[in-house]
């Protein structure tokens, strides 16, 4: 099955005059003893949020000090690859945790409500064999535990820190734990420089739709009927979603019933429904 590319959903939502920007929002070093704290001062200088901690990593006593940067910039983190390939930086690091983000910029408050009723409406993560997770609090909607090693989290940004003119529709995946990190390649700072965003949010932001019949027939009060009117009656379910993940987490038998979106013309078509409301 093909999923609709990261690519594409940029070219169209731009005709709404909609910015796609990729980003690292947050990253999480563990440095060993042979590392001074002179040796990563630099660092602090690159955003007053940036920290310094002498903190093991549980069950790796060699890691010492914790390096947590904010928002680096790509640049940044290749000045950061540098000084540890030419031996500036010594000893051995471990990344520990990574946030990356996919922002959505815009101008009008009509764009920016169109576009997060569209994701709350179409985001899902589906487990296998166990019920979605789904809570919302404060304007933010979280798509796993927050104990899960990966976590999605989706919210509305008023004041971006680096685009304050603009609306922002901001979206989140938490990476925690050496293993989870090594699942998606990254071990070395380069791995986070040569980081393919696009191809990432390609296969982690996978829209769903509803077949209107089969939601149709998994309603509770549904009886044996033609698709015709399983249909409108799905239709009608359908309407009543305010939130995908919500809604499969308390009706997680309705899963069959929402198959991802794979052309231009069903995105369009969603989004331009969510811009009408």
């Amino acid at each position: 099955m093909t999923l609709l590319n990261m690519l594409t959903i940029k070219k169209v939502l731009k005709k709404y005059d909609i910015e796609t920007r990729y980003s690292v929002d947050r990253v999480h070093f563990y440095f060993d003893s042979r590392v001074s704290e002179n040796d990563l001062a630099f660092m602090l200088e690159w955003n007053i949020k940036n920290n310094i901690l002498f903190q093991g990593l549980s069950h790796h006593p060699q890691f010492d000090k914790k390096c947590e940067l904010y928002q680096p910039s790509q640049q940044q983190l290749m000045v950061l690859q540098e000084k540890v390939e030419q031996g500036i930086i010594t000893g051995d690091y471990a990344i520990q945790y990574i946030e990356f983000a996919v922002d959505f910029h815009m101008i009008r408050n009509k764009t920016l409500i169109a576009l997060r009723t569209f994701f709350d409406k179409h985001v899902a993560d589906m487990p296998d064999r166990s019920a979605p997770y789904y809570a919302h609090s404060e304007g933010t909607s979280y798509y796993h535990n927050s104990k899960d090693k990966q976590r999605l989290v989706i919210y509305n940004d008023t004041e971006h820190r680096k685009h304050p003119s603009k609306l922002t529709v901001h979206i989140e995946q938490r990476l925690g734990g050496i293993k989870a990190l090594k699942q998606h390649g990254l071990y070395l700072i380069k791995n986070i420089v040569d980081f393919n965003h696009e191809d990432f949010w390609t296969r982690r932001l996978t829209l769903y739709q509803p077949n209107f019949t089969e939601l149709g027939k998994r309603n509770s009060f549904a009886s044996i009927t033609k698709d015709r009117a399983n249909i409108k009656r799905g239709h009608r379910v359908w309407k009543g979603v305010t939130y995908l993940q919500e809604f499969l987490r308390n009706n997680p038998h309705c899963k069959v019933a929402f198959l991802p979106m794979t052309t231009i013309s069903a995105f369009e078509k969603n989004f331009g429904n969510c811009l009408k409301d």
